[in-house]
């Protein structure tokens, strides 16, 4: 890796990350987040082309969980940041070579787009919210228009990712010590269980936030055993803390898998030896967690089989689920338009009553674009992971491992209608060496 002169040091992301974050869930107004993320988005855009581009973009994939409500839509600052972007990127730069993935993630768009207008229940509603998938979609196309020749963009990325982690965890400890609720999400009580205080840090809800950490804890793992340093190792450690303090099962779920697919195919026997080392260890902090948090121990109880079946947060979601795949027989190749679930059907919640929302992702994008979109977006899934497993790159690799825990957490709480997965793949794209002239120096 070439080296390079930095005019402010990066060592201070992560706190700008967790500075950042206590912002986005502290301010009760969400207008004035979005001024300051304008405001931040324009500064960096201005004067630090295109590195502060792509700060102000993984920055502002790190804060989901607040919205503004403008004309009836719920925009979050993110999107409006990465339509800000998306336009200078274009007068610098233009459109750009296009390749396979590109194509087909356009015409998965572009079926949304018929679906809604064809057969969507609330056509105007459902074309409104293909608009804003779109912009959570451009970032895998921005991310890597923003890239240099040497991977500071991913270093951006891993450390803004540590530090809503630390953000995350600092929530928890906050909220343990204190009885604070600044980033925590309440699971409701059941019958099964008491109320559980999880961590949802700068996202949405707290499942969002275990998948989100979980990934960065994957992707840091993977780098640790490819020669990477004690640094990455810790950061690791951070990620899975903040896993662990989500309560967020998918997560724990797509961690674990990720962590077993990376030590099966990619480490030698002494690698293989110095992470039984470290599995002891965790299991021993594991413990410590365990015995001591009330709500992680009765969120671990969850996940046994007789309770699993009896589970009501799950037996919700596939009565919901179910009632999709009528829908789905109806209209079989189209689907019923974007976000078209939500407009058909509701839900009680403890807010009140509200649009029903689909968790898992094959089953929403089915309802929404049928067979058509289903096939173009796994498509695109397959080239993009498919080109990562044969590339030698240690940072394809790392990305790979950390896209496994989404795709299995997304089974459950879909999140690909926000910005960060999208960041995630165009830099798994660039670091495989199919984003032109673009590439991540293997290091």
């Amino acid at each position: 890796m070439q080296a390079h002169t930095s005019t402010w040091p990066e060592y201070f992301i992560p706190l700008v990350a967790s500075t950042a974050a206590l912002i986005a869930v502290s301010i009760p107004s969400g207008l004035a987040l979005l001024v300051v993320e304008l405001g931040a988005t324009a500064f960096l855009v201005q004067y630090r082309w295109p590195q502060g581009a792509g700060l102000a973009l993984v920055l502002a994939a790190a804060m989901s969980g607040c919205a503004v409500d403008i004309t009836g839509i719920n925009i979050r600052p993110e999107q409006l940041v990465v339509l800000a972007v998306l336009l200078v990127a274009l007068a610098r730069h233009g459109i750009g070579a296009w390749d396979w993935p590109d194509s087909l993630l356009a015409a998965f768009v572009l079926v949304n787009l018929l679906s809604s207008l064809v057969a969507s229940p609330a056509k105007g509603d459902s074309v409104r919210h293909t608009a804003l998938l779109l912009l959570a979609v451009v970032p895998y196309w921005l991310v890597r228009r923003l890239a240099q020749g040497d991977d500071r963009m991913f270093r951006l990325f891993l450390m803004v990712g540590v530090g809503a982690a630390v953000f995350g965890t600092l929530c928890y400890s906050s909220h343990y010590l204190f009885g604070t609720d600044v980033g925590i999400m309440y699971y409701p009580a059941s019958s099964l269980r008491n109320e559980l205080a999880g961590v949802k840090g700068s996202h949405l809800e707290a499942n969002i936030f275990g998948s989100y950490v979980a990934s960065f804890a994957a992707i840091l793992f993977s780098l640790y055993f490819s020669g990477g340093k004690r640094v990455h190792l810790l950061g690791c450690l951070a990620c899975s803390i903040a896993t662990a303090v989500s309560l967020a099962r998918a997560a724990w779920l797509g961690l674990a898998v990720a962590v077993v697919v990376t030590a099966l195919f990619r480490l030698s026997w002494r690698q293989k030896k110095k992470l039984m080392a470290m599995a002891l260890v965790t299991t021993a902090v594991g413990s410590i967690l365990f015995y001591s948090v009330d709500s992680l121990r009765e969120r671990t109880a969850s996940l046994a089989p007789d309770a699993v079946l009896e589970d009501e947060t799950l037996v919700h979601r596939a009565y919901y689920a179910s009632i999709a795949i009528d829908n789905i027989r109806l209209r079989p190749w189209l689907g019923w338009g974007t976000d078209s679930f939500e407009l058909m059907q509701e839900w009680e919640t403890f807010r009140g009553t509200e649009g029903a929302w689909l968790g898992n992702l094959p089953v929403r994008v089915m309802h929404d674009t049928g067979v058509i979109g289903t096939a173009l977006l796994f498509g695109f899934f397959a080239i993009v992971l498919g080109r990562a497993g044969r590339s030698p790159n240690p940072i394809a690799k790392a990305l790979m491992a950390g896209s496994i825990v989404l795709a299995i957490a997304f089974q459950f709480t879909d999140a690909t209608t926000l910005v960060y997965p999208w960041v995630l793949l165009g830099l798994l794209t660039i670091a495989t060496g199919h984003a032109g002239p673009i590439r991540f120096r293997q290091t």
